[in-house]
């Protein structure tokens, strides 16, 4: 058996985490073992991995306590180092590059760093060091993977995008769990309270700058003085979660928009809803975006997100430099008929079963 070390899985029940646990529960575990280095002892999936055979190792936070993650990473890798063939790094920026550089400097053979998103906007700082990690990167890794050509651009460049090193991992999905199921709908309207006459919206995603949720709620505030009942959900947790508690507040909406937190039954959720929104400043390929459309969603989608995560005639582009006009494109939205087509998504490349299986090939090549 072949054994793989996952580095980037957070406390957050993110994309990334739900792609890699919906990869490890198709592929075949007798040949390929996935083990995690994490942060912190709770993390999304870890029950359920676990119990698939794979193993989670906690060092401290960087953050929190300097001297003691880098002793615990050095010691982590002098004692482990030796008992994996494969390093998989996923992040969203190259800031920080210490776990890459260890499984270089111990000797694990192959070193894949996978980009998830296409824009670093934590500030000055951690723009420089992404920018200044480009040349590391290329020196430590051996594979270079991202999820649209795009987010590869943003980690690597024009040339590695070119090269035989370079691969796009698709954001793939079990379409069958997405399939519309018209009980499930039934039963989240009623956990939500919502009757067969109100428009349900909602989004998926960390509550933070990127995903943009205050100018959603400028248009969701629009939208609701409109005759036709509305309520929008948003799922997820994060850093500005009391700021848009303050901003629904402001703008009266208490009634009207729902936190739901952290979530694991997405599939259920999307049954619920009638319309899917994302206005992101900035995706790699948000994987929500698949799931939504998988279970028939109408789609808006802000549009800085790449146009190949429109598989579907559902999906809808509009510019998020105007709040009238997204309350008008989710209104459209809302009278379009759900679609369900699983071949035309199987044929992008988003079926997870058929994915694994050449993510196998990559793992073990």
């Amino acid at each position: 058996m072949k054994k793989v070390l996952v580095v980037g899985f957070t406390e957050n029940l993110g994309g990334v985490e739900r792609l890699i646990y919906s990869y490890y529960k198709k592929i075949n575990r007798n040949m390929i073992q996935f083990d995690f280095l994490v942060n912190v002892e709770n993390v999304p999936f870890r029950n359920e991995i676990e119990q698939l055979g794979g193993r989670f190792y906690v060092i401290p936070r960087k953050t929190q306590n300097f001297f003691a993650y880098k002793k615990g990473l050095h010691t982590f890798f002098k004692e482990h180092a030796m008992d994996y063939c494969t390093f998989w790094f996923n992040s969203n920026s190259l800031a920080n590059l210490d776990y890459l550089v260890c499984a270089y400097k111990h000797g694990i053979e192959k070193r894949i760093v996978h980009s998830h998103n296409t824009m670093e906007t934590r500030g000055k700082v951690y723009r420089l060091f992404h920018e200044l990690n480009k040349q590391r990167v290329l020196k430590s890794a051996t594979d270079y993977w991202a999820c649209s050509e795009d987010a590869g651009k943003f980690f690597f460049g024009e040339g590695i995008i070119l090269s035989p090193k370079f691969r796009v991992i698709n954001n793939a999905i079990s379409l069958d769990e997405f399939a519309f199921d018209n009980e499930k709908r039934r039963i989240w309207r009623k956990k939500l309270g919502v009757d067969d006459n109100t428009v349900l919206y909602g989004n998926i995603g960390r509550l933070s700058y990127q995903k943009n949720h205050e100018f959603l709620l400028e248009s969701f505030h629009k939208l609701s003085s409109k005759p036709k009942k509305a309520r929008l959900v948003l799922i997820g947790t994060g850093e500005l979660e009391n700021m848009i508690k303050e901003k629904i507040a402001a703008l009266s909406l208490e009634d009207n928009v729902v936190l739901l937190g952290r979530q694991y039954d997405i599939p259920g959720i999307l049954q619920a809803l009638d319309v899917f929104v994302i206005p992101s400043h900035y995706e790699g390929l948000p994987i929500a975006a698949i799931e939504a459309q998988a279970a028939g969603l109408p789609c808006v989608l802000s549009d800085t997100i790449t146009r190949k995560v429109r598989l579907l005639d559902t999906c809808d582009y509009v510019s998020i430099q105007d709040a009238d006009d997204w309350c008008d494109a989710m209104i459209v939205a809302s009278k379009t008929k759900r679609e369900y087509d699983a071949q035309a998504i199987k044929n992008a490349g988003y079926d997870i079963t058929t994915e694994a299986q050449k993510l196998e090939e990559y793992l073990l090549s």
